[in-house]
């Protein structure tokens, strides 16, 4: 071998960590993780909750990454590139993602908000979807994060440096008034432990309270229930989004086993509901959630949380062999992104058919650095912990609302309904304020040991509707559907080029060789999101005909 007699590599040519099956896994459109050392692949690669996912890593080390790696990357649904917390790995983060900006290679960089690196990550009970989003990057130079000149010094989602101090004051920031009991002692506890703005506090205090409330309901033309979907939105990296995270395990720590970090399909979903329906399911990065609900095989995961939203008697699976159905379904989640990863990720279609909407989104403002803090105040939360555990034994309580408390929310949720915007997206997203108002004034009447919804529970309840109309509004701000942005009619007749080539050729083939062909070698970018997403649809408009699986015709 060459460079033998001086022991090392010499002129061997380097690849990738298992470049065939790296290869194979990028041309059927998996996630790839690009990660530091063996080790981390290894980790990742054996994580059971791992759908479409396959991890690899460069020879050498941090400092050892060469340009043409990027080049068996080609055809990924998406990179994520995942460095260590040390100045080795942002600045083979930064060598990694201008290889990749140059190839147009959809792809983001995360690392472990808890731990050094993914092994250890994964090691500690972590999951691969609870992380912090260091930067996001657009599919091309010159989009978002990344161009030709290099890395930027900016978070992805920053506004230009003239609109900065402006764009700070748009910021939500959670009213006063919506922090009573059991809420204002969480607070108290533990603020002064976190730059984080006590809104994700909130967002963690109203989701794991909502889990012991299962049993309270309302009647509004049907049961509502006080379970909670919460997005933390904020900056990359520094607004400490996941803090909501972690409190709700610590919050959750004798129900740990209701706490799932992954919703990879929604068959595993009504599996893991299967052995206990109420649970939260903790996603360090929504963006992740959306990615997975567009995957093929994933494609029922975002309709059924939709469904689960309104805790209906049951919900089951009837698209494998074997249904699966759950009784009484009970689920929270809670959740965080940017609004740059959100704009990359969301689609109108998710926002139309409400998925979006059923989300309360929490804003507000970094608190100032804190170089040291003190430990909560072990009293007081451990004060609010005892509130969030109703007593035993649970039944099943509807909850009303007297005419005083109706005084303050019947003619707020008559203007609601008559309301209209310009904006149809922000319409479409506002369509479930008077539904979350309502199941937070469950939390607060659960919290508090009323039985009835009062009229400060319900004071407290608008003015969070009214913060979320603003938070809606801020956090939308310029969406862009991500479908608008793809030339449909060009990936269209590409994709049916190819089909054509192959049927003259006499060949019949299957969905899978489809798109591991056509990902592979078009520059649409988002491309297993677009195959998808025609593949479908010419299903639909019966243009293609399959029997046993195979492609056997094509009519168009």
């Amino acid at each position: 071998m060459p460079g033998a007699n001086s022991g090392g590599i010499g002129s061997t040519r380097r690849a990738l960590y298992r470049l065939p099956d790296l290869l194979a896994a990028a041309q059927d459109g998996y996630t790839i993780y690009l990660v530091e050392g063996e080790k981390c692949a290894d980790a990742v690669n054996a994580c059971a909750e791992v759908d479409h996912v396959f991890a690899t890593t460069n020879p050498g080390g941090a400092k050892s990454w060469r340009d043409e790696y990027a080049d068996h990357l080609a055809g990924a649904a998406r990179v994520v590139v995942w460095r260590d917390r040390d100045p080795d790995g942002e600045n083979w983060s930064h060598a990694v993602t201008t290889s990749l900006c140059k190839r147009e290679i959809p792809h983001a960089i995360v690392e472990s908000p808890h731990e050094h690196d993914v092994a250890d990550h994964l090691a500690a009970g972590h999951g691969l979807d609870d992380v912090d989003a260091v930067d996001i990057v657009g599919d091309g130079p010159g989009e978002t994060g990344v161009g030709d000149s290099g890395p930027s010094t900016e978070p992805a989602d920053a506004p230009p440096a003239t609109e900065a101090a402006s764009d700070a004051e748009e910021v939500p920031e959670l009213p006063e008034q919506c922090w009573r009991t059991g809420f204002q002692e969480f607070r108290e506890a533990v603020s002064h432990t976190t730059e984080a703005s006590d809104a994700y506090l909130f967002a963690a205090y109203a989701v794991a309270a909502s889990v012991g409330l299962d049993h309270l309901h309302v009647f509004m033309g049907q049961t509502v229930r006080p379970n909670l979907y919460a997005c933390c939105v904020g900056r990359t990296g520094i607004a400490r989004k996941t803090t909501g995270h972690r409190w709700v395990d610590e919050l959750l720590h004798a129900d740990q086993g209701r706490v799932s970090r992954a919703a990879g399909s929604a068959e595993g979903l009504l599996k893991a509901l299967q052995s206990d329906p109420r649970r939260v399911l903790s996603i360090g990065e929504m963006a992740t959630l959306l990615t997975k609900g567009a995957q093929d095989g994933s494609a029922g995961l975002l309709p059924m949380l939709t469904n689960l939203y309104d805790c209906p008697a049951s919900v089951e699976n009837l698209t494998v062999k074997s249904p699966t159905r759950v009784e009484s379904p009970y689920v929270c989640i809670i959740t965080s992104t940017t609004r740059a990863w959100l704009h990359d990720t969301m689609t109108a279609t998710s926002i139309r058919a409400g998925f979006a909407g059923r989300f309360c989104y929490l804003t507000g403002r970094q608190k100032a650095p804190k170089p040291w803090t003190d430990p909560p105040d072990w009293n007081t939360l451990a004060n609010a912990v005892h509130i969030l555990r109703p007593g035993e034994p649970r039944t099943d309580t509807r909850i009303d609302m007297p005419l005083e408390a109706r005084e303050l929310w019947d003619p707020w949720y008559i203007a609601e309904r008559e309301r209209t915007e310009d904006n149809p997206i922000l319409d479409a997203l506002r369509q479930r304020l008077h539904t979350n108002a309502i199941k937070l004034a469950l939390i607060y009447a659960g919290l508090e040991g009323t039985d009835q919804i009062t009229p400060g529970q319900v004071a407290a309840a608008l003015a969070f509707a009214e913060y979320q109309r603003q938070a809606v509004a801020y956090v939308y701000k310029g969406f862009r559907d991500r479908a608008a942005r793809i030339d449909w009619g060009e990936a269209e007749e590409s994709l049916i080029r190819w089909m054509k080539a192959r049927h003259t050729g006499g060949q019949k083939f299957r969905r899978r060789d489809a798109q591991r062909a056509w990902v592979n070698n078009t520059r649409e970018s988002r491309r297993t999101y677009v195959f998808v997403r025609l593949w479908d649809s010419l299903e639909k408009v019966d243009a293609l005909e399959i029997v046993d699986g195979l492609v056997v015709r094509v009519h168009r």
